[in-house]
């Protein structure tokens, strides 16, 4: 399993970023607690990125460019936020951009599925999207179980 912790020190562009953002500017990011982890599952029909923390504005470009890393490869993605406790309006937009990609949406938890749900619902999906016409609700077609456990 890949994974993108804020801070870690790597050569690839989400790590970059990842660097970039973590870095001090000057606007009292230093010091708090970085709030997020993404990483993947690549499996052999799918890749599944999963984010566990906050999706806020200040996060949000560090998701987008992980997810568009693995969007560009050509397979299927589902992004899973298994322990995602925040999500706010930039949060929001980045879930309906990706979800308007044919990116599939999940989450655990009540709140963050309900969110994920409403979004799935209001987002027009691509003709090409694989789950477009097997799924009422906008969301992936698969159970939970199929999603990683805490790791």
């Amino acid at each position: 399993m890949a994974s993108a912790d804020v801070g870690v020190e790597t050569r690839s562009p989400v790590n970059r970023t990842l660097n970039r953002i973590a870095k001090c500017m000057g606007n009292g990011v230093c010091g708090r607690m970085i709030m997020l982890r993404v990483s993947k599952r690549e499996e052999r029909s799918r890749t599944i990125v999963i984010v566990d923390g906050r999706l806020s504005k200040d996060y949000v470009e560090v998701v987008e460019t992980f997810c568009n890393e693995v969007i560009s490869t050509g397979t299927i993605v589902q992004l899973f936020l298994r322990h995602v406790s925040t999500v706010d309006d930039a949060g929001r937009a980045l879930l309906s951009r990706l979800a308007a990609k044919g990116v599939r949406l999940r989450a655990s938890g009540v709140y963050i599925s309900h969110l994920v749900r409403e979004l799935s619902l209001t987002t027009v999906r691509p003709q090409s999207c694989p789950s477009r016409a097997r799924c009422d609700t906008g969301t992936c077609e698969r159970e939970a179980e199929d999603y990683p456990a805490d790791d």
